[in-house]
Parts: C-alpha cells; sequence; structure tokens
C-alpha cells in the first residue's frame, strides 16, 4: 500500500486548519483459495491452492479540517473521488456434457464513484 496526498491549507498555516487535498492511493491484496479436485458429481474444495488478487486505486479530492493541541491532533476529513479495482479469481466448473471438472482464472476490471469520511486522532511529542 503506499497514499500521497498533497494538501492546501487555505485559511491558516499548515499542518493546522482547514485544508483542501488530492490523493492518490493504490493498495494490492493478495490471497488463495483452494482447488476443485475430484469429478463435477463428487469434488471437493481442497486442492492446490490457487493465487488470486485485488488491486485497488482511488482518485480522491479531500476536504477537512486538522486542530493541533498540546500533546493530541485531531483531523476531520470528507472525500470524493474515483476507484478503480482490477483483480484476478480462479473459477471452476463443468463442460456440460461430461463428469470432467475445468478450471481457469477471470479478471475482474470495475470503477465506481467512491465516497469516503474519515477521523483520526495522534498523540505527540
Amino acid at each position: 500500500m503506499f497514499s500521497i496526498q498533497p494538501r492546501f491549507y487555505f485559511d491558516s498555516d499548515a499542518p493546522d486548519g482547514n485544508f483542501l487535498g488530492l490523493s492518490f492511493d493504490n493498495y494490492r491484496y493478495n490471497y488463495s483459495v483452494p482447488g476443485i479436485i475430484g469429478s463435477a458429481n463428487n469434488f471437493k474444495q481442497n486442492g492446490a491452492d490457487k493465487s488470486e488478487y485485488d488491486n485497488i486505486s482511488d482518485f480522491m479530492v479531500h476536504f477537512g479540517r486538522q486542530t493541533i493541541y498540546d500533546k493530541l491532533t485531531f483531523e476531520y476529513t470528507t472525500s470524493i473521488g474515483l476507484r478503480n479495482v482490477s483483480g484476478k479469481r480462479y473459477a471452476a466448473g463443468t463442460n456440460g456434457t461430461s463428469n470432467t471438472i475445468l478450471e481457469s482464472t477471470s479478471t475482474i476490471q470495475q470503477s465506481i464513484l467512491n465516497f469516503n469520511f474519515g477521523i483520526k486522532a495522534g498523540y505527540h511529542f
């Protein structure tokens, strides 16, 4: 995961006060599922592990406020943007005419509108 978020503080000196920010966040989730073994009439999902993943990228516009106290910092944000999701999935099925299980992978690709509300609290020395 990595995130980049430049900010513009428009009513006070940074990093205290109201801000407008742009962000790019990128996440990758790797995981696996057990494969199918057996026949279409008698199968188990305990075969060799099949790798899957999700890549998620967010492009967001943030409006928020950060307040710095003596030892604490609070931040409130609301944001809107675009989320792109792509990934690979294990797929299994039958060919319809025999008892044979067919295995493959499928890909996903999706872009959706993304809303976010956030609250952060920090302690500083």
